[in-house]
């Protein structure tokens, strides 16, 4: 069997993937990535686009606003914007019950901080979407949460991986991952890979 080693290994090249290898490699690790098939071919290449912190996690949230700054600098990242539009999200209350629950989500997130979600009003939400159904009361706004092209994205973070000399493995299922005496082992194919670090 062919061997080969690296400092970190990364199972599965979609945008994940690409992402986490790009960064290692920029931080001056050898990294290597593995994918199955070839990037963007499954859940990153092929979900709606949506880019957004709104309605996340209160454990999320903090990793959200970091990403949606990286969002903004795209060029700067990947040399490609990825159609990312900043066009804002919505979650819409359907009667006033809908509504309070939304009034208590924007005041606990200002409570800890967090200003990004915002309560709008019926004639604040219908300016926004005049084709709203008539007995919308009210909605949350997260300005700036937008979309963006997700093949196109996965994409531009596999040709900045590559420019960044990391070694992509298309086309190459994983078949076994042992972890030894501090050595990560992943057997794909006729090879097995060797790494201190194992991202999946």
């Amino acid at each position: 069997m062919d061997s080969s080693s690296a400092d970190a290994i990364v199972i599965g090249g979609g945008l994940h993937g690409c992402s986490t290898a790009l960064h290692l490699a920029r931080g001056g690790a050898r990294v290597i990535p593995i994918e199955k098939d070839h990037p963007g071919r499954h859940a990153s290449g092929v979900n709606a686009g949506g880019v957004r912190r709104l309605g996340r996690h209160v454990a999320e949230i903090p990793l959200a606003l970091a990403s949606l700054e990286l969002w903004q600098r795209l060029p700067e990242l990947v040399g490609d914007d990825c159609a990312f539009e900043p066009s804002g999200q919505i979650k819409v209350a359907e009667n006033e019950s809908d509504m309070e629950r939304l009034a208590a989500r924007v005041s606990e997130l200002q409570g800890l901080g967090y200003t990004h979600e915002e309560l709008i009003d019926r004639a604040a939400l219908r300016e926004l979407v005049p084709a709203i159904a008539p007995h919308c009361v009210g909605a949350i706004l997260c300005r700036g949460d937008g979309h963006a092209l997700p093949f196109r994205t996965v994409l531009a973070f596999r040709g900045a991986a590559l420019a960044a000399s990391v070694s992509l493995l298309e086309g190459t299922p994983v078949s076994g991952v042992e972890h030894r005496e501090g050595v990560w082992r992943v057997a794909c194919g006729a090879r097995q890979l060797r790494a201190r670090w194992l991202f999946n």
